[in-house]
């Protein structure tokens, strides 16, 4: 999980940490231990993550996967 990466493409789209946990309907914790790496995002996750965003599956994946 690359989540400078996640953070740069929140900041390219005028997103905010804190509208993406509202997004995603969990607490501002959980979505601090998941930037940390102490908990995952679940796939369904990803995917509302993805689509807020609108990132590429190539972006996708450079911040999930690599």
């Amino acid at each position: 999980m690359n989540s400078n990466l996640l953070k740069e493409e929140l900041k390219n789209k005028n997103k905010t940490i804190e509208d993406l946990y509202k997004h995603l309907n969990i607490s501002k914790s959980a979505m601090f231990r998941k930037l940390k790496g102490t908990s995952y995002f679940k796939a369904i996750e990803i995917k509302q993550i993805t689509e807020f965003l609108k990132l590429s599956n190539k972006k996708m994946n450079m911040i999930f996967f690599d």
